[in-house]
């Protein structure tokens, strides 16, 4: 009902696409049937999306329940549906440990947007940008190789309204910085 909900607010107001997280449940106890009901829940909600011209994506997450681009690829090749695609988070690959550059050479032409956001292992929230451990400039490099051109929205936790405006102001120079460089170095 929420996504169904949140599908036809998004087509009345111009939104044409929706990033779904990847928690097969979120707040009730795992439980073997979770992923099932997670996949009978996105297929209804992928059908009305196409009725209703609005793209659905999942992000991989912080828990192992769509972990990795990887499993996001799965999911999205089980739906089968043009109207669902993926939308990773570099941080949360960081967060499993994985190699954060090998993952993002798998979203070519499958991502419809990516978040950047600084993490460390087992750490996915409030790590500021520069802090942790995602390779943001092997990122840049890759995405240039594989020709990604969608939009990179950068993710970022602050518990301090005063600061909010300051931190993001550094956040974006501090990327734009790590694109220039990485780009500069492409060359």
């Amino acid at each position: 009902r929420i996504l169904r909900e949140a599908i036809d607010l998004a087509a009345d107001v111009g939104v044409r696409m929706i990033q779904v997280a990847g928690y097969f449940a979120y707040y009730e106890p795992e439980s073997p049937e979770a992923r099932s009901r997670y996949v009978d829940g996105l297929r209804s909600g992928v059908a009305h999306a196409c009725e209703r011209g609005v793209m659905l994506a999942v992000e991989n997450i912080d828990t192992i329940d769509m972990a990795s681009v990887s499993d996001c690829l799965a999911l999205r090749d089980e739906l089968a549906s043009p109207w669902f695609q993926i939308y990773p988070d570099v941080g949360n690959l960081a967060v499993h440990s994985l190699d954060v550059t090998a993952q993002t050479t798998l979203i070519e032409g499958a991502a419809v947007g990516l978040h950047l956001k600084d993490a460390r292992v087992g750490e996915p929230r409030r790590v500021p940008f520069g802090e942790g451990i995602v390779p943001f400039e092997g990122v840049f490099r890759t995405l240039e190789q594989i020709r990604y051109d969608g939009p990179l929205t950068l993710e970022m936790w602050n518990d301090d309204p005063t600061t909010a405006t300051q931190i993001a102001t550094d956040a974006l120079t501090w990327i734009r910085q790590k694109i220039s460089a990485a780009l500069t170095g492409a060359r």
